[in-house]
């Protein structure tokens, strides 16, 4: 079946051609051609003479290509999509047969410009915008290959992406070289002084970014220019004590916001002479993270704390209730009094009574005078109760009282006095079943539970656990050290029982023992995770995707965009793995629902 061997050859030439592999696409093509010639026939001939031209033009064989173009003829050039027509021509040495076929298309302001040897305005570029990802990128690489260094190191990138997604690596590899501009321009920066203007631009425009405008906002004075330029149409801002730290450029992404983080770092003053540059705001109550989860707890935080409700925050034990019960504080009108903490799992019941309630003189063994209790120091202001699933049944009808009629009667003392307090409360314990098996009042528990946030645990956070890590280590006395990369892995890897309490705790020992150096994984004290002995290695694969996408659904709330942006994924990708998977979306928005309530 010659006609269709010579077919299938095409079109195994087109997807070679599609992965990068040009010389398997030329090889595919000149073995058929061959048996063609042999056998007399010309089925599909002027189909392998086009991919052989193609493959020809993007191995840099100008001539060789022209020669396979003139064998082609016009009824092949249907094979290829439009934009595909000048890159042939252009790589085949035709740059009038390029501009001629560009000739009005969206990109032929591209083609005219870089064949005139000028460099084309940003609007230009924008056109290839109009293509699909890969078809875009892929012209991106056809105009590369033909004018070395033309194209914006931003769309290089961006294309260099695109194929690694769709799994032609030899095509990003192609566009990556290209990048040593930028690692050049880093290595100049870091020879010379931190922060210094000339050194920030020429770090810019080395990373293909020469028109980026830097300028520091200050919340109470004039705007300072760092890095003067003409900026773009996007704009990236970094909040820093007192203002923001701006970057204006044509066009922003991942290299861009690394460089302003870079800068954002070196403008700062030392820490002990805070006044002496911009210095980067570090969270006032120590809760570090951007993680979906985390944000969907922290803006129901934000929501509850105006307000004068009892706030219940549930989460386990090292996930920042404290913190988050301060951040309640901070931001009602009960800021400017006391802020009175309580753990009711570290005292007895005669002294956590007389801790809450206070004594009179007389009142027990000991009790030598009056003493307040926690409720009336924290007149005006807020009472956090920590672990109060530990707090014994005779304390908490005294704390019903204070919550429904706002008054307090100190032990040994039969008279009552008012108290102004609000009351947030934190367990790791499901009071629910504490309700149930009788160890926890029920009118206490609904009382308390009128607002109700749950911080999520450590390793439903995702990427926070790297943010933690750097944030921990930066704010360290002395010399910060760094994580290896092996060390972020093993981080990134462990399931933190512990939460952030164990995580902090883990690399303040790593520090000591990396001396303040580099933090290998031997430097992180953490037990080796057991491995899951039930089922096959794909079958344990399978359980584990379905729990990491059902956590993100639940945290998102069922929404597919938002959780495929937590996971790093596409919403195509993701949706693959709910159908695979038979993932009942509804169980995940019913999940986040309930979270949030």
């Amino acid at each position: 079946n010659l006609r269709g061997a010579s077919e299938d050859a095409g079109l195994l030439a087109r997807y070679e051609l599609a992965l990068g592999r040009a010389d398997a696409a030329l090889a595919l093509c000149r073995e058929a051609l061959a048996e063609l010639d042999r056998q007399g026939r010309d089925w599909h001939q002027a189909q392998l003479h086009l991919f052989a031209a193609r493959a020809l033009g993007w191995l840099g064989r100008p001539e060789e290509a022209a020669d396979e173009l003139a064998r082609s003829g016009p009824e092949a050039w249907k094979e290829l999509e439009p934009e595909e027509g000048p890159a042939l021509r252009a790589h085949a040495g035709d740059r009038a047969g390029a501009l001629a076929l560009a000739e009005g298309t969206p990109f032929a302001p591209l083609w005219a410009g870089l064949l005139a040897g000028r460099t084309p305005p940003d609007p230009a570029w924008e056109a290839l915008g109009s293509l699909e990802p890969y078809r875009a990128a892929r012209l991106v690489l056809d105009l590369e290959v033909a004018f070395p260094g033309a194209v914006p190191a931003w769309w290089r990138r961006e294309a260099a992406a695109v194929f690694r997604r769709m799994g032609a690596t030899l095509l990003a590899e192609r566009l990556e070289v290209r990048e040593d501009g930028a690692w050049r321009a880093l290595a100049a920066y870091l020879g010379r002084e931190p922060g210094d203007p000339e050194a920030l631009a020429a770090l810019l425009a080395g990373a293909g970014f020469p028109e980026a405008a830097l300028a520091w906002h200050p919340d109470d004075a004039e705007r300072r220019v760092l890095v003067p330029g003409p900026g773009g149409g996007k704009d990236l801002s970094l909040s820093v004590a007192g203002g923001s730290l701006v970057v204006s450029a044509g066009r922003t992404d991942a290299v861009l916001e690394a460089l302003l983080a870079l800068a954002a770092r070196d403008l700062r003053g030392p820490r002990d002479e805070p006044e002496g540059g911009v210095q980067v705001e570090r969270p006032p109550d120590g809760i570090v993270g951007e993680s979906s989860a985390l944000r969907t707890a922290l803006e129901r935080v934000a929501r509850l704390a105006p307000g004068d409700l009892p706030v219940l925050i549930l989460g386990e034990s090292g996930t920042g209730k404290e913190l988050a019960a301060r951040r309640v504080h901070r931001a009602s009108a009960r800021a400017g009094a006391p802020f009175v903490a309580v753990n009711c799992a570290a005292l007895s019941e005669s002294l956590l009574l007389s801790d809450l309630f206070g004594h009179v003189r007389g009142a027990f063994t000991g009790a030598d005078r009056d003493r307040k209790g926690v409720f009336e120091t924290a007149h005006g202001g807020t009472v956090f109760l920590d672990e109060i699933g530990d707090l014994p049944l005779v304390a908490q009808g005294m704390l019903l009282r204070v919550l429904q009629e706002g008054e307090v009667r100190r032990q040994g003392e039969s008279v009552t006095r008012r108290v102004d307090v609000r009351v947030v409360a934190a367990t790791h314990r499901d009071l629910g079943r504490m309700v149930a098996g009788g160890t926890f009042r029920q009118d206490l528990y609904y009382r308390l539970k009128v607002g109700t946030v749950e911080l999520p645990p450590l390793r439903d956070r995702g990427g926070d656990i790297g943010r933690l890590a750097d944030h921990f280590l930066a704010t360290r006395k002395g010399r910060s050290p760094r994580l290896s990369p092996e060390a972020r892995a093993r981080l990134l890897a462990y399931p933190w029982p512990g939460n952030v309490r164990e995580l902090q705790n883990v690399l303040a020992a790593a520090a000591v023992l990396a001396d303040g150096g580099v933090i290998h994984a031997e430097h992180l004290e953490l037990p080796e995770m057991e491995s899951p002995r039930a089922g096959s290695y794909h079958q344990q694969m399978e359980t584990f995707r379905r729990q990491v996408i059902e956590r993100a659904l639940a945290a998102c709330e069922g929404r597919q965009a938002d959780a495929a942006r937590h996971l790093g994924i596409t919403p195509q990708a993701l949706s693959y793995f709910i159908r695979r998977l038979r993932i009942d979306q509804r169980d995940g928005a019913k999940a986040g629902v309930l979270s949030r309530k």
